[in-house]
């Protein structure tokens, strides 16, 4: 450990800390195996510091910034909890059925299928689109900040692009807990594709609803029955298609499931809301503190 000590009246303990969350750490580091921060590395770096009362301005700014953070992901903690509350309120608890549905397979409400395969023969194709995979999927949350290109064909192109409303869901993770995570496709990217580490179920029109299957399928009780189909190779945890064509659910009405889906679109759009909000704090935060510690670093 290496203590490193503002002196006092001369620079804020909070102010260093946020100059060195934005310093590449590796600056500091031997060529050492395994490499350590050098004591004179630190030492030995270049800072303007700012007055007193300007880097406290800073630091009031910076932890304004991690507070809307911390706020906006308290939020969608508490949406992941109100949506599987809201389910098992209008539809009961899926392992034990109390409502009496009738049951069937996801095969028999949406077509089930596989993604494309990364390999090097596509370097040689013309066709180039984006494509999303396991990072972009997570539990009814879909995290699009780096998207991914592939080169296809045309007919490769036509079989795996995706429609708002598909469900994706994980095929492969290490953790197994991850297994069959499913989240649905906002449509937010034109003409997008999908890696065959995720598996694509569209719903039949007037059968099933995306929000309902996603839901049920990210329930306890959908969970553990992909997992239980799956199978694990070299640490990694898989299912297949035919796992997911043949996982048992239920199929209340589908005016009910209609219903679900509205209150659920209802959370999502404060969800929604409360992220633009965030996002526009923090682009601002970030603006003010590129010019101060632009000054101070």
């Amino acid at each position: 450990m290496m203590a490193v000590i503002p002196r006092e009246g001369v620079l804020l303990p909070e102010f260093l800390l946020y100059l060195f969350s934005r310093k590449n750490l590796s600056d500091f580091a031997s060529d050492s195996n395994p490499p350590s921060i050098r004591k004179t590395e630190v030492e030995e770096w270049e800072i303007s510091i700012p007055p007193l009362d300007e880097q406290r301005r800073i630091v009031d700014i910076l932890n304004h910034a991690a507070s809307i953070r911390r706020l906006r992901e308290e939020a969608r903690a508490k949406a992941r909890e109100i949506i599987p509350a809201l389910f098992v309120e209008m539809f009961g608890d899926p392992a034990t059925n109390p409502k009496g549905w009738p049951e069937t397979n996801v095969g028999e409400v949406a077509d089930v299928q596989g993604g494309l395969q990364l390999t090097k023969k596509r370097d040689a194709l013309l066709l180039e689109m984006p494509y999303l995979r396991v990072a972009n999927v997570h539990r009814n949350l879909l995290v699009l900040d780096e998207i991914k290109t592939i080169r296809v064909t045309e007919v490769e192109k036509e079989r795996v692009k995706l429609h708002g409303g598909d469900l994706l869901i994980v095929e492969g993770h290490g953790n197994p807990e991850e297994i069959g995570r499913v989240a649905v496709w906002d449509g937010s990217i034109p003409e997008c594709l999908h890696q065959n580490h995720l598996i694509r179920a569209r719903c039949r029109e007037g059968i099933s609803l995306p929000k309902f299957l996603s839901a049920f399928l990210n329930s306890q009780t959908g969970r553990q029955q992909l997992l239980r189909q799956g199978k694990t190779t070299s640490g990694l945890n898989t299912i297949s298609t035919s796992n997911v064509k043949r996982a048992c659910i239920l199929l209340p009405p589908i005016a009910l499931q209609q219903e679900f889906a509205e209150r659920v679109a209802e959370v999502e759009g404060i969800l929604s809301l409360n992220d633009r909000a965030a996002t526009a704090a923090e682009q601002t935060a970030q603006s003010l503190l590129a010019q101060a510690f632009g000054q101070a670093a």
